[in-house]
């Protein structure tokens, strides 16, 4: 403090210095009253104010498997799985029919057409009462809807030979439409539709007075289908 008070010259402001102190003072006191009034009597911040912003347009969530969030495109239905299983199960029926049929009539047509049906199968002619009974069994997988199975016996009486026969397939993926042997020829019977479930017992019609001679049961539970056939036939000798 020493030095500097022994070095501090006296000072008087000159008629300029005042002239420009106060041009200084003016103009700071406007720029105050400018930020504190603003221009045009509205406040200078609100110059600078941000608007309002609007929204972002909303983006569709993304679904499962389409990470773009653009709307989905509506998967057209693969009705070909179903129509093959519709088919599939239509032949299984048919085969039943036609395998049954010659089976339980004691007629070799049903060995050559296991055979060509690719069905893997074995007669036992000694099986029990092997003079008068012999009965055959099959095994074949249908593709898309499950392992078949038929199994089926010859009885001869005094004047009479009872044949049956069954095709069974266990837990089969498909449906079966039974009513096509609703359209066999000389048949009368009843079907019963329960949902995917269904029941039919059917016989051949009684002619000139005869008792019927030929049976057939067919169904698909929750858990089964079946089509079996008894037939009686009145020997010639």
């Amino acid at each position: 403090m020493t030095w500097m008070m022994r070095h501090k010259k006296s000072w008087k402001p000159s008629r300029g210095d005042k002239m420009a102190h106060e041009t200084a003072t003016l103009v700071k006191a406007t720029i105050i009253s400018l930020g504190m009034m603003g221009v045009l009597g509205q406040p200078a911040l609100a110059k600078h104010a941000k608007m309002p912003q609007k929204p972002a347009p909303a983006q569709s969530e993304p679904s499962v498997g389409n990470p773009t969030g653009t709307p989905a495109v509506p998967a057209v239905p693969d009705n070909s799985s179903a129509e093959q299983n519709s088919e599939m199960t239509a032949r299984i029926l048919n085969d039943a029919i036609e395998l049954c049929q010659f089976l339980a009539d004691n007629r070799r047509e049903v060995v050559d057409a296991l055979e060509a049906g690719g069905w893997s199968s074995e007669i036992d002619y000694n099986s029990g009462n092997a003079p008068f009974y012999k009965e055959l069994s099959a095994n074949l997988t249908y593709d898309g809807v499950g392992n078949a199975e038929i199994w089926g016996f010859i009885e001869d009486y005094p004047g009479y030979q009872m044949g049956y026969c069954s095709l069974t397939i266990p837990s089969p993926e498909g449906i079966f439409d039974l009513s096509p042997i609703d359209g066999i020829e000389g048949l009368v019977g009843e079907l019963i539709l329960e949902g995917e479930q269904s029941y039919g017992a059917w016989r051949n019609k009684d002619e000139n007075g005869e008792a019927s001679t030929k049976f057939i049961h067919a169904y698909q539970n929750l858990d089964t289908f079946l089509y079996q056939v008894s037939l009686i036939r009145k020997l010639d000798h």
